[in-house]
């Protein structure tokens, strides 16, 4: 396969030219970038690390280069997926001087870097910064690349999906379906793209009320995932944990258990244990736990959580107000989760819940 391939032009470059010849950064940039397409995150961040070491060594660190930019961008998505904010901020920071000084402030790749940033600004619950960041980045894409691009189409999905964190539902509805149509036209109906977009409007149709419109959205997004990505690949866990949500919102339990169990499976197995996408899976599992009356399930579910969360966002971020809520109301003292040991087994385990009816 090409990662195969990849791997042994690396190490072909490496004997013909030494472990720190430009050709092996190259290589191993290219390698990173496949293994980041595909999830394997950990792996990637490790790849972009040795390529910037060569990076380093073969460029001045005086003078901004274009291929140190585009390195610290693409490091910096890894460092995002992997929930590790602060990192991938201060990466997309320097990335953006770097592109502005060698490529300019109009330059699609500043677009880019922007619509990163607004990435990172929405998971940390900033989303008036975020707005901007899309705005500047929408401008940038409609002048460069023209209005119909199919780049505007997925920044466009990202700014709905802060709309729809503000609950403005209808304008994130507007913006929703304005970006399905510039992607469907630019890359087909069946891209993950697509998927991308369908996933927003479902949770969107759910936290309205609108559960079954959202159920076609989520099993129509599930079909393209799992034809274009890995069945495992951790898009398809995001799809499974908002089908679950959905479930429980609809009461309808056991199909939800069954969703976000295999939905934590497969994010813990892609991302790793402190990621925000493993918490918000922990705390539906404790969410059901409690409508189940489970309330010490619960509560291993909610600290499981809230240490992922901690280790992601420290203690400044909503989500933490909100699941010291959750574990108060099922009898848990949240200023005693550092030292519990009971909820250890719950950052990655699944099946512990038995749902009735």
């Amino acid at each position: 396969d090409a990662a195969t391939l990849l791997r042994y032009a690396v190490l072909l470059l490496e004997r013909q030219g030494g472990v720190h010849h430009p050709e092996v950064g190259d290589a191993l940039a290219s390698l990173a970038l496949l293994r980041k397409k595909e999830g394997h995150y950990r792996e990637a961040a490790a790849l972009y690390a040795r390529a910037m070491d060569i990076v380093h060594r073969t460029y001045s660190s005086d003078q901004p280069h274009y291929k140190v930019a585009t390195l610290l961008l693409e490091s910096g998505d890894v460092q995002r997926k992997m929930g590790q904010f602060v990192e991938a901020m201060a990466q997309y920071r320097q990335a953006l001087q770097m592109l502005e000084a060698t490529l300019g402030n109009d330059h699609p790749e500043v677009a880019d870097c922007l619509n990163s940033m607004a990435l990172v600004a929405k998971k940390q619950a900033l989303y008036e910064n975020a707005r901007h960041l899309y705005d500047r980045a929408l401008l940038i894409a409609r002048q460069a690349l023209g209005s119909t691009h199919y780049k505007v189409g997925i920044y466009l999905c990202n700014l709905a999906d802060v709309y729809r964190k503000e609950k403005r539902y209808d304008v994130a509805m507007r913006t929703y379906e304005r970006s399905m149509q510039l992607i469907c036209d630019a890359l087909g109906h069946q891209h993950e793209e697509v998927a991308t977009v369908l996933l927003g409007m479902g949770k969107l149709e759910t936290e309205r009320g609108k559960c079954y419109r959202a159920d076609a959205h989520f099993a129509k997004a599930r079909r393209i995932l799992e034809k274009s990505l890995e069945k495992d690949h951790y898009k398809v866990g995001l799809v499974l944990h908002a089908a679950g949500e959905n479930a429980l919102q609809k009461g309808q339990h056991r199909d939800a258990q069954k969703l976000f169990e295999e939905a934590l499976r497969i994010l813990v197995a892609s991302l790793g244990e402190n990621h925000p996408e493993v918490s918000e899976s922990q705390r539906a599992l404790g969410d059901l736990a409690t409508q189940t009356n489970q309330l010490a399930l619960a509560r291993d579910y909610y600290v499981a959580a809230l240490r992922s969360t901690t280790a992601v966002f420290g203690v400044d971020h909503p989500k933490y107000a909100v699941l010291c809520e959750h574990l108060e109301k099922v009898g848990g003292d949240p200023a005693l989760f550092g030292v519990s040991s009971s909820s250890s087994s719950c950052a990655g385990a699944v099946g512990t819940a038995t749902v009735a009816g």
